[in-house]
């Protein structure tokens, strides 16, 4: 049930991206809900549960978890700026998509 929930976070996050990338008024227009999405897909309530099975793993495969909560960090570090501050360029928000892509990937192809 919770990997539905999961899908479900990713899913969502996904159809902002691409409803904003094919927008014609450009990304700053989708900031409020790319916070809310972006957030939500990337940081997990139970973040280290999910993990878990994978920490008992070798040390060197610590390294994609630091990465993926350093990612999921700045974008919750982001999400109420881009929430309830001024409009941000569409450069900074294409950072924070590429970021999220980049951890989603990560999550995926383990």
């Amino acid at each position: 049930m919770e990997n539905n929930k999961n899908n479900a976070n990713f899913d969502e996050a996904n159809d902002e991206i691409n409803s904003a990338l094919k927008d014609s008024r450009g990304l700053s227009f989708h900031q409020k809900r790319f916070a809310f999405c972006l957030s939500d897909g990337a940081c997990k309530d139970n973040v280290l549960e999910i993990l878990s099975e994978k920490l008992v793993t070798s040390v060197e495969n610590l390294d994609k978890l630091d990465k993926i909560l350093d990612v999921a960090f700045k974008i919750e570090n982001k999400r109420n700026e881009l929430v309830y501050g001024s409009i941000v360029g569409d450069k900074d928000l294409q950072e924070l998509i590429n970021s999220y892509l980049e951890i989603k990937k990560e999550i995926e192809n383990d």
